[in-house]
């Protein structure tokens, strides 16, 4: 059982990591693309981020869950930890920032207020490089098993 959670585990993080790699190329094209072509990818966007990211990010906590359960960790590792704090960050900035921050930038292409959704823009792609990093070190602790305590 250790083996297949471990696999849905890494399939769930490579998801949510890809999905934020995807994000970086495409929008670097789509910022001076079109109205409907950065409304269609905002639309897009949000839609990741209500089925992809909750979906990843849900069975990235499950397995994990699964994973120190069957095998031999305690939930007192400080990789563990770290794997719990990264899932309840994305969760917090895929709420807090992304989502409204998704909405806002459509609503000030859709006004035609092009400064407003440059800046908003910016500032989401700062929190996907910030999202992107703290799952980098996440994958690097895991991989390391960082402050492994067996149960």
């Amino acid at each position: 059982m250790y083996a297949f959670l471990k696999f849905i585990h890494i399939a769930a993080v490579a998801t949510w990591f890809g999905a934020n790699m995807v994000q970086a190329f495409v929008s670097r094209s789509v910022v001076s693309s079109s109205r409907e072509v950065r409304l269609w990818w905002s639309d897009n966007l949000l839609a990741m981020a209500r089925v992809l990211y909750n979906v990843a990010g849900i069975v990235v906590l499950i397995t994990g869950v699964g994973l120190v359960i069957d095998g031999d960790i305690s939930m007192a590792s400080t990789f563990v930890s770290i794997g719990f704090l990264a899932v309840i960050i994305g969760a917090g900035l895929g709420m807090g920032v992304f989502a409204p921050g998704l909405r806002k930038y459509s609503a000030a292409v859709k006004a035609g207020n092009e400064t407003e959704a440059k800046a908003i823009w910016d500032r989401l792609g700062m929190f996907g490089i910030l999202d992107s990093a703290i799952l980098l070190l996440t994958i690097y602790a895991m991989v390391d098993h960082w402050g492994l305590k067996l149960s």
